[in-house]
């Protein structure tokens, strides 16, 4: 999917979100990396509203695949310009010092 985009529309305007998405919160939201603006944003599933948005640290960041820890609580953002991971909080939309790779 490298390259593609995939536009999403919440009721809110579009995004376009050219990598990951992945629900968290017991499915009450979802967290989607936005690979050439180097952000994330958090979705209300119910609601079909854009709940915030997350700039990660890095200037020319390219934020793409997302994960969700086994508890529910960390998301792994993947950056392949970081050369690393962003631990994310998806409740408070927060974090983002990348743990870089060995």
């Amino acid at each position: 999917m490298s390259g593609e985009g995939v536009t999403t529309d919440y009721g809110v305007g579009k995004e376009t979100c050219p990598c990951g998405a992945l629900h968290g919160g017991n499915g009450r939201y979802l967290i989607a990396s936005c690979e050439f603006s180097n952000e994330l944003i958090k979705v209300d599933v119910a609601a079909r509203t854009v709940l915030g948005k997350l700039r990660l640290p890095r200037r020319r960041g390219q934020p793409q695949d997302v994960r969700l820890s086994p508890d529910g609580r960390v998301f792994y953002v993947a950056d392949m310009r970081a050369h690393g991971v962003y631990l994310i909080d998806g409740e408070h939309l927060s974090g983002g010092t990348p743990r870089h790779s060995p």
